[in-house]
């Protein structure tokens, strides 16, 4: 598929750009053609067991007792995640998973951390282009170093632009993290540099508006939700 489009009609975020840098096939599907992809029952589960997680935890970090208490307590947050689309199994899952989190947490805020805001929408320029997004939460230290954090349910991806993009949206003197949610509670650093993201988005500037090959990237298939249109296409 080769055909002219202009990556900047709207601000540019994280996801479509990811979408392009994995497979320029599959975000002619998804972004230009606007075919819906086939849903995978695992991968609809874990988005499902994601946005639960992540919507009790906005809910206790906004609440007014986190925000008179700046700590975490288990037994608060558990009533928050109870009200979520939560299997009986899955709740008693991420109950356990969370009294690691507890501890871990609290030692963090403990040390002078607290949760600035959550869920918070931005939109910037950088590389002379709109760039847009939703940051998971955003946290300051005792000294007011600010840390973007990025809550991570599934695995987390070292190699991925994502903490870049949201260091690049946010502006400024700034450090970012996953919070690694899965296993053990950790925070994990991206081995991507916003100079990287730099890099990624001039080159898209260099082909926008030019004749484009929406070629399929092989390694990327595994996983796809249009392989089967993708095959035929061949």
């Amino acid at each position: 598929v080769i055909l002219e489009h202009d990556f900047f009609t709207n601000p540019l975020s994280f996801s479509t750009l990811n979408l392009f840098l994995t497979c320029p096939r599959k975000y002619y599907y998804t972004k230009i053609a606007g075919i819906k992809p086939a849903k995978g029952v695992a991968k609809e589960l874990g988005t499902k067991q994601g946005n639960s997680v992540h919507s009790a935890l906005f809910e206790y970090y906004t609440s007014e007792f986190y925000k008179q208490n700046n700590t975490f307590d288990l037994a608060v947050f558990k009533e928050m995640l109870a009200k979520q689309n939560l299997t009986p199994l899955e709740f008693e899952i991420w109950t356990h998973k969370f009294k690691g989190y507890e501890i871990y947490e609290n030692e963090r805020l403990r040390a002078g951390f607290r949760v600035l805001e959550c869920e918070k929408e931005v939109q910037s320029e950088f590389c002379g282009v709109q760039i847009k997004g939703f940051i998971d939460r955003i946290d300051v230290s005792a000294n007011g170093d600010v840390l973007i954090l990025d809550y991570k349910t599934g695995e987390a991806n070292v190699n991925s632009l994502q903490l870049a993009f949201y260091e690049a949206l946010y502006g400024g003197k700034v450090r970012s993290a996953y919070y690694a949610l899965k296993n053990e509670p950790s925070l994990v650093s991206s081995k991507k540099s916003v100079e990287d993201l730099n890099s990624e988005i001039e080159k898209l500037k260099g082909i926008n508006k030019t004749k484009i090959n929406f070629e399929r990237k092989s390694g990327a298939c595994a996983f796809c939700e249009y392989v089967t249109l993708c095959r035929r296409e061949l």
